[in-house]
């Protein structure tokens, strides 16, 4: 059996193309649906009103606006009255039409489009999504500045949000392993190469003559494809067809252009060996060599990247679920998202705060509000009267008086750390002008866990310092309290609490919606649990990837050393032996993970020394599972064993004898 009778690789990087190009369209897809790219490119945010102006007013000077600069403009609706599994969107694409439903691209929402006609109760403001022209956004803001409005142009174009995608790692797989297939499949047939130079064959009708030859794997692949493509789509009730389809063309074209990328590198190669050289079959065995080996060492690279957030991913989703009980337990709590309202009205919630915090209607729970690189050898966590007392953190006896902060700490509070606390004291208290209130400390050895309401990272801190504010909040300044909400470390406390704060005059012009901070939770969960299935997918592509790169191993040794490894063998030279180099290069190749794993390990380690809010955070995204490290021992010690199988079953040319 001949080297060049081996199954062609071109065939391989065909279907590599075919098959992934819809996955990847298909993950892409839902990536730019979720933005809401569907509805345009371009984005303002409205964010404050300089003028009174009556939203059916607004609304026909929108349409007129949209009319005049043949543009199209959407926007989102925020609120709490929305059902689940719904998206309420007004366009002024539909004047005068009934309301449209339109699934997204994943089935998970149902989005229903009105006309702004059916918009009611609005203050203008939020972020208005524009498809037309390039220039529209500057355009429309300049136009809302002059009826009385402002805001600023956001950053919404397609490369901002491709950058966000995490399949964009599975692009970049496939087009390396059709770069790297195409490429060696010209190598490997480099003897066929110079019959064709001998016979004055262009180079193009040499490339071209393997795809001729192929037709089939060819033609099968793309049918493939497409009806691959028409399945993702049915099952996706057709949504986003024309964003799913420029996608798809996008990265089937980007494959076929690596295809040919990698056939004339490949050919290059080939072709850099004397023509009297490569026709008795000599093979450009340094060049194959190093490209080999670099494209190895990326792929390496990429896969212990892939691997290592998949490992943090599956660490912090069990963190997570570690707490669902706690969290099942504190499901009365609400959180509040501003309508990107911002200027000095925005603080006349902080009244309204004061006097709820008063009635203990509010929780105030941050554990972010000293942060690195300030260490107290404990995390801090400010809190209110109402939470320290739900929390089972003090006794009621022991609360604060209105003129003095009561500090809890696991143990005795030493200076240094006392004195952080009162310049952060005394800095909140310089922008609330007020007086900087005396600290009364109190020990409490028995204050192991805190559970904090944080959603984005651990919910329970152990043995913090908890800093308990007096009643009112007063050391907070207007700004600081209310930004609190929007950065959801200031709670309301249940239902009937929200209701009062939704029925004041102070609330009603900024609230944008409300909702349980549970389901922030669980959205966290379920954003952590898909994150894991792109992950996996990824990480399953760049080991299948791997793995052909390990094999090509065996086969480039062979290549360039089979007349030796023939007399080796006639000389009867035990097999490994005379393979010493490519045992060198794979012990190598072993000990790269390893090198890895001890940067890990010390970012690991540096993260859970930290009290910074920040460190559970880095200590799941540089944990190391035994998971990890079974899989990487496994993977190592196989591809190894593979490639020196492989390069020892090889056969000999028929030349070599």
């Amino acid at each position: 059996m001949s080297l060049h009778r081996i199954p062609t690789l071109l065939s391989f990087a065909i279907i590599a193309i075919s098959l992934f190009s819809p996955l990847l369209a298909s993950g892409l897809t839902s990536t730019f649906d979720r933005i809401g790219y569907g509805f345009g490119n371009q984005a303002v945010l409205l964010n404050s009103t300089n003028e009174v102006i009556e939203p059916g007013d607004f609304h026909a000077q929108l349409h007129d606006f949209a009319a005049n600069n043949d543009v199209t403009i959407t926007l989102k609706k925020i609120s709490a009255n929305i059902p689940e599994g719904e998206e309420h969107y007004f366009s002024t694409g539909l004047l005068n039409k009934d309301p449209q439903r339109l699934p997204a691209f994943g089935n998970d929402v149902t989005r229903i489009v009105s006309s702004f006609q059916d918009l009611e109760g609005f203050d203008n403001r939020g972020i208005y999504t524009l498809d037309g022209p390039d220039g529209s956004a500057e355009k429309f803001l300049n136009w809302a500045q002059s009826i009385g409005l402002d805001g600023t142009v956001m950053q919404n174009n397609f490369w901002n949000i491709l950058g966000q995608s995490p399949y964009l790692k599975t692009g970049f797989l496939m087009l390396l392993a059709v770069l790297f297939l195409a490429a060696t499949h010209e190598i490997t047939r480099s003897r066929s190469t110079a019959v064709k130079r001998l016979l004055g064959r262009p180079l193009v009708r040499s490339l071209f003559d393997d795809h001729v030859l192929s037709w089939k794997t060819s033609l099968a692949a793309t049918v493939l494809s497409l009806l691959s493509t028409v399945v993702i789509l049915g099952i996706y009730s057709l949504a986003q067809v024309e964003l799913f389809y420029t996608l798809y063309f996008s990265s089937f074209v980007l494959g076929i252009l690596c295809l040919l990328i990698g056939q004339v590198i490949g050919h290059f190669l080939a072709v850099s060996v004397p023509l009297a050289s490569a026709i008795k079959g000599e093979r450009s065995g340094l060049l194959l060599t190093t490209g080999m080996s670099f494209t190895r060492i990326v792929a390496l690279f990429l896969s212990l990247i892939i691997l290592g957030n998949l490992s943090g991913n599956s660490s912090e989703l069990k963190a997570h679920n570690l707490y669902s009980d706690t969290w099942k337990a504190h499901d009365s709590a609400y959180e509040i998202s501003i309508a990107s309202a911002t200027g000095s009205d925005f603080y006349q919630l902080a009244d309204k705060l004061r006097q709820m915090d008063q009635r203990g209607e509010v929780l105030l729970a941050d554990p972010d509000w000293i942060t690195w690189p300030m260490d107290l050898g404990a995390p801090v966590v400010l809190s209110n009267k109402t939470f320290a007392l739900e929390e089972g953190l003090i006794d009621s006896k022991d609360l604060p008086n209105n003129d003095e902060v009561v500090v809890l700490h696991p143990e005795i509070l030493d200076e240094s750390s006392e004195a952080e606390i009162i310049d952060m004291l005394t800095f909140e208290a310089s922008l609330a002008e007020v007086a900087v209130p005396e600290i009364r400390s109190i020990s409490h050895i028995q204050l192991s866990e805190v559970f904090t309401y944080n959603t984005e990272n651990i919910s329970v801190v152990a043995n913090p310092i908890v800093v308990m504010l007096p009643e009112g909040l007063g050391i907070l300044s207007d700004q600081n309290l209310s930004a609190r909400l929007t950065r959801n470390s200031l709670l309301i406390k249940d239902e009937q609490a929200v209701n009062s704060l939704l029925s004041s005059a102070e609330a009603k012009d900024y609230v944008g919606s409300v909702s349980p901070v549970i389901d922030t939770w669980q959205q966290k969960l379920d954003d952590l649990t898909k994150t894991n299935q792109i992950t996996m997918f990824n990480a399953l592509f760049a080991l299948v990837l791997t793995t052909v790169l390990v094999l090509a191993t065996a086969l480039v040794f062979h290549l360039r050393n089979q007349k030796r490894l023939w007399v080796a063998y006639l000389l009867g030279t035990h097999p490994l032996k005379s393979r010493s180099s490519l045992v060198f290069l794979e012990i190598f190749f072993a000990l790269l993970p390893g090198v890895w794993l001890a940067h890990r390990y010390y970012n690991y380690s540096s993260a859970v020394a930290s009290n910074a809010p920040s460190s559970e955070y880095l200590a799941h995204a540089n944990s190391i599972s035994p998971g990890l490290l079974v899989t990487l021992i496994i993977l190592m010690l196989g591809w190894a064993i593979a490639s020196l199988l492989v390069a020892m079953k090889l056969p000999f040319e028929k030349r070599a004898r």
